[in-house]
Order: C-alpha cells, then structure tokens, then sequence
C-alpha cells in the first residue's frame, strides 16, 4: 500500500491512445499512481485523429474576375469536419489567412465560386478543409484571369516614310501586348508596350 506504480499505454499499429477510466481519469500517458487498494484501470484507444485528407477540383469557368473550382474531401481524419471550400492567393500554397469561401460541412464533394479576381493575373489555389485538429489543404492549382481589352491604342508619329520609325503604345493592356499588321492574326510585327516599328 502507497506505493507508486507507472502505467504506459501503447497503441497497436493504426492505434491512438485517448484517456483512462475506471479509477483513473485524464489522459496523462505514462500515467503515476498511487496504491492505496485495489484499483480498476483501463487505457481507451481509438482511431488516430488528423487534419483531413481532401484534393482540389480543376480551376474551370474562367473570366476576367471569376471562376469555379472546388474538392473533395476523402478522410475526415475521425473528426467531424466543420467547414470546407477553396483558398487563393496571388502567392503560392494559399491558406484561409487569404481570400478563401465557405462551402458547408462534412466528407463528399463540393463546389466553389471564386469571385473579385483581378484580369490578366496568375493564382494560386487550395481545397481546404476544418475539424478539431486543425485545417487541411488539397493540391495547389494554378490559373490566369482573362486580361482585359486595351482601352485605346495610339502611334507616334501617325505617319512613317521608308527609313523611319514609330512608336506603337497602347493603354488598359494586361499582360503580353503582341502586336500584327493588318487584323489580328495577320503578320506579326512584334511584342511589348510601347513597341518601336520601322
């Protein structure tokens, strides 16, 4: 009687040990106690708990300041899962710290609207998913935004002669300004904003 003695619970393979009942409470692991009398004391083991498993759905449905995406969440990680939806940024490996939608709850497929985006800009995107254990993220994806139109286009000088030059600019262009004689499709006179031409 008084003496100490320690008890360890161990897991089998695929195993997690959760808490102690009978006469003894708590989860402490190894846990010391007290020999007083005779004690009943069982070790509770259960599945092992995780963030959840989930991957991310093709980035489809594309515009200028919107697109669709989504995942799909496979392993809940034995916990219920509380929120889910997608996560972007305009950096890589996203996280709700980011623009992110909410998308319901639990296991299963689902679908996101990803809205605000900016034309002519390259995303990263994420599935993630949220239980008690903390949040998981699905592959990253990435996209690029329709660009916009230019506003306008303009040459200075109007007028070349042979032997001389003008400088083609044009403004509210997005990304790479390739430039064509005749229509678009035509022959291509060469790419940048502003672009010099002989």
């Amino acid at each position: 009687n008084g003496s100490d003695v320690v008890l360890t619970a161990t897991a089998s393979a695929g195993g997690m040990f959760q808490y102690w009942s009978g006469d003894a409470s708590g989860s402490t692991n190894p846990l010391t106690v007290q020999m007083n009398s005779n004690m009943n004391i069982v070790a509770n083991f259960g599945p092992p708990y995780t963030v959840p498993s989930l991957t991310t759905a093709s980035v489809t449905a594309v515009t200028g300041t919107s697109a669709s995406s989504g995942g799909n969440v496979t392993n809940s990680g034995n916990k219920t899962v509380t929120s889910r939806g997608i996560c972007w940024n305009t950096s890589p490996n996203p996280t709700t710290a980011n623009s992110f939608t909410s998308d319901g709850s639990g296991t299963g497929s689902f679908t996101s609207s990803l809205t605000g985006l900016t034309p002519g800009t390259l995303y990263y995107v994420r599935a993630y998913a949220v239980n008690e254990i903390g949040t998981g993220y699905g592959n990253q994806i990435t996209f690029g935004t329709v660009p916009t139109d230019p506003a306008s286009a303009s040459a200075n000088p109007t007028t070349i002669y042979v032997g001389s030059s003008t400088q083609l600019s044009v403004t509210g262009a997005q990304g790479t300004v390739q430039w064509y004689t005749g229509s678009c499709g035509g022959t291509s006179a060469g790419t940048g904003n502003p672009l010099t031409v002989s």
